[in-house]
């Protein structure tokens, strides 16, 4: 595991580059690319487990930390999704540079997902596999959501009722600029409908092909697009990251099936 910076000087970035075990190489590389605030340190242990078991197994795998968040430069209000797509695809040519020819899967969850599908439609060399893990299709109920779970982060530390506040600047800890904000009340299913990839795999809850949108944009994506729904219940918002279990078991295998996907 080695930890770096690239990226322009103005726009330094924070990677971290896991080897594949030269003795069973894969031929392939993942790049794995973080959800959006307190969601990120929910899942910061499952993509470390992921990454060391990838690599363990003879696949490079990258993570990395868009600008304005974790240890990359800039701050947290600087972040918008313009530039985090530019710096997901300034880390996906960090990784084949780092990884030869492999064949690169791109792996997102929630904001996280969303990013790798809207970034694979202008990128230079598109991934041969996208995985798209409960990607953000409604940007209004995603921040509603953001907000409510705010407010009970609020109300559990002032231990009294607190209204969410508009506009917002701010989600369970971490600032948002009015643009990301914009941004994010716009998106809807069309970043996953003009996903660029050989194949792309969307993990999704039971009962979100009851949404009527999703089916549809998935029957439209035809053979290319494959569906896996997982079981468990992930409490994305939960701010008691470091105290509760962040690796399923079950997610974990259906990551690494769906990353499969794309061997040769």
């Amino acid at each position: 595991m080695s930890p770096f910076r690239f990226g322009p000087q103005a726009r330094q970035l924070y990677g971290i580059f896991h080897p594949a075990n030269p003795r069973r190489p894969t031929g392939m590389a993942v790049l794995l690319c973080n959800p959006f605030g307190q969601e990120a340190v929910r899942l910061h242990r499952l993509y470390r487990v992921l990454a060391d078991r990838l690599s363990h197994h003879g696949t490079h795998v990258m993570r990395f930390d868009y600008f304005g968040t974790g240890e990359s430069s800039g701050d947290d209000e600087e972040g918008e999704l313009g530039g985090w797509c530019a710096d997901l695809q300034l880390a996906d040519h960090e990784l084949r540079q780092r990884s030869a020819d492999s064949r690169v899967s791109w792996v997102g969850a929630r904001l996280g997902a969303t990013l790798a599908a809207l970034a694979s439609t202008n990128a230079p060399r598109a991934p041969d596999t996208l995985v798209l893990w409960e990607p953000i299709l409604n940007g209004p109920a995603y921040l509603k959501e953001l907000a409510g779970a705010d407010a009970k982060s609020l109300d559990s530390l002032l231990r009294k009722p607190t209204a969410p506040t508009s506009p917002n600047t701010e989600f369970i800890g971490f600032g948002v600029g009015p643009k990301l904000v914009a941004q994010v009340e716009q998106l809807d299913v069309s970043p996953l409908s003009a996903a660029r990839a050989r194949q792309t795999v969307v993990i999704h809850n039971p009962t979100a092909l009851q949404q009527p949108t999703l089916k549809a944009v998935l029957t439209r994506m035809g053979s290319s697009c494959h569906a896996e729904s997982l079981r468990h219940t992930f409490d994305w918002t939960s701010e008691e990251a470091l105290n509760t279990a962040l690796v399923p078991a079950d997610a974990l295998k259906l990551l690494q099936t769906s990353i499969d996907r794309s061997a040769p």
